[in-house]
């Protein structure tokens, strides 16, 4: 890891150029027996169909009969116990580079940047390699049945989704590893700034600045309808804004208004070419016939990340404090935002577009809002300086928890969490290096719910104890805490 900077007067402007780089490799051993093992009791058993009934599938040797998912058998018989970890490994680095120009002057201030980054991420995820013992050091893969499934099958068949033949000679003279999925972008992040005076206490800016959020490969198999590689998201943010300062200096006031433009923005989608191909005549094949149709039908189950489409938000917000008095201290601001879709999406390649316009973006709630009131006064009490009593009061709107407007009867369901407010009192005494709190946090006690999580694994898993069909994890604020805090200073 290192990093040059390097700063310097222009003259008409201020400059600071700085560069940095760093490399990380990582090695890890993750133990998923437990996980290992729901699978091999979901789908390692004997069905009652034995070489006779069906000849094109694998037969247990040991019975006769067919397994219909060996690839989940991860010891020599279909009841084996066995404990199962992997070894993986990640190697990232990153080289960014940032340029900057900025001015202050007696009524414009400017600035102009831009930033460049290179970055490269890899990693080997060898999942579903049983072991025998706790130090992962003995391998009983060569004796599972997992592996005999496929050595069975590369021998009676060309290729298999995301195992051809060509895949198994790569895997073969590279340690097991799979082909390696690459993925490459420019992005231009351009940043202008520019703020005008009014007079001394007013003053006016206009602001453009763009944010990427690093795009990157999935860990894709087979021929999935969406690419190996998805691109950054972009946010294009236009602000323009009023700060002032009245009463003398005891009041401010400030007025933003704003426009978020987001582009290519990444879902998490379930790829939707996992249900088997049909038939001849439009029945679904079994998976184990392996027949599939790159980008459409019969390739793995798996979740990627896709760009899916545009959205915007649009806001305003204002401020505003004011001192009354020579103790009183009032202070409010108010946020309010549109977030929603752009554009339409077709995620399954169906020719049916299940994203569409206007749909509410997750986790942004549409309003929000705080207020305070702060009282202080010198004091003698124990002599010290000064007391001091405050009460905050905020406002959070309602959310949703998915983009999608799924129903209960779907497996990732969209919930909404109602709004909430929280209010908290806090009074003290201030020293000159020390100070004494008596707080109370949530003082109403509010059981605020930020979101809700019921994907697909949760909200499918039912609990017969308690008698649930689903299951949903709740996100949720702190109750009511009271507590005492004292805090101590050194040095200036």
């Amino acid at each position: 890891m290192g990093s040059l900077t390097v700063a310097g007067d222009l003259g008409f402007a201020q400059l600071v150029g700085a560069v940095s780089y760093y490399e990380r490799t990582t090695e890890y051993l993750t133990d998923i027996t437990t996980y290992a093992h729901y699978w091999s009791a979901q789908y390692c058993h004997d069905t009652s169909y034995t070489a006779a009934d069906l000849p094109y599938y694998w037969t247990n040797p040991d019975t006769g009969y067919v397994v219909w998912w060996p690839v989940y058998c991860h010891g020599p018989q279909v009841d084996s116990d066995f404990y199962n970890s992997y070894r993986g490994s990640s190697k990232d680095d990153k080289l960014t580079a940032e340029i900057r120009l900025t001015s202050q002057g007696e009524t414009l201030d400017w600035i102009l940047g831009l930033y460049h980054e290179e970055s490269t991420d890899s990693w080997i995820s060898p999942f579903g390699t049983p072991t025998l013992g706790g130090d992962a050091s003995t391998l009983t893969y060569q004796d599972s049945i997992s592996l005999n499934y496929w050595e069975w099958y590369w021998s009676n068949y060309s290729g298999a989704p995301d195992a051809t033949a060509g895949d198994r000679e790569y895997r073969l003279a590279n340690a097991g590893r799979p082909p390696g999925r690459t993925g490459s972008e420019d992005q231009f992040v351009p940043k202008v700034s520019l703020s005008y005076n009014l007079d001394d206490s007013k003053m006016v800016y206009a602001l453009y600045a763009r944010g990427a959020r690093q795009g990157s490969v999935n860990r894709s198999r087979g021929e999935p309808f969406f690419p190996n590689a998805y691109d950054s998201d972009i946010m294009d943010n236009f602000e323009v804004g009023f700060k002032s300062t009245f009463g003398e200096g005891r009041g401010r006031f400030n007025v933003i208004g704003y426009r978020m433009d987001r582009s290519d923005y990444q879902l998490q989608l379930v790829d939707p070419t996992d249900p088997p191909c049909p038939d001849e005549n439009g029945n679904p094949l079994l998976p184990e016939t392996e027949f599939n149709i790159p980008g459409v039908c019969g390739q793995p189950w798996q979740v990627l990340i896709a760009n899916a489409g545009d959205a915007h938000i649009i806001g305003a917000n204002f401020e505003l404090d004011y001192a009354f008095g020579d103790n009183w201290l009032l202070g409010l601001n108010y946020e309010r935002m549109e977030a929603e879709t752009d554009t339409e999406a077709d995620l399954n390649g169906d020719g049916v577009n299940d994203l569409v316009k206007g749909l509410r973006l997750p986790l942004v709630p549409q309003s929000k809002g705080s207020a305070w009131l702060e009282y202080r006064r010198p004091t003698e009490l124990f002599g010290r300086n000064e007391f001091f009593v405050r009460t905050q009061w905020s406002y959070t709107g309602d959310n949703l928890n998915i983009l999608e407007p799924r129903g209960l009867t779907e497996p990732n369901p969209q919930f909404r969490s109602e709004g909430y407010t929280i209010g908290d009192l806090r009074a003290g005494i201030v020293g000159d290096d020390w100070q004494v709190d008596v707080f109370i946090n949530n003082l109403a006690d509010e059981r605020a719910n930020y979101t809700v999580q019921a994907d697909l694994f949760e909200w499918a898993a039912a609990q017969t104890a308690e008698g649930r069909a689903h299951h949903q994890t709740l996100f949720v604020n702190r109750p009511r805490e009271f507590g005492i805090r004292y805090m101590k200073r050194w040095g200036d």
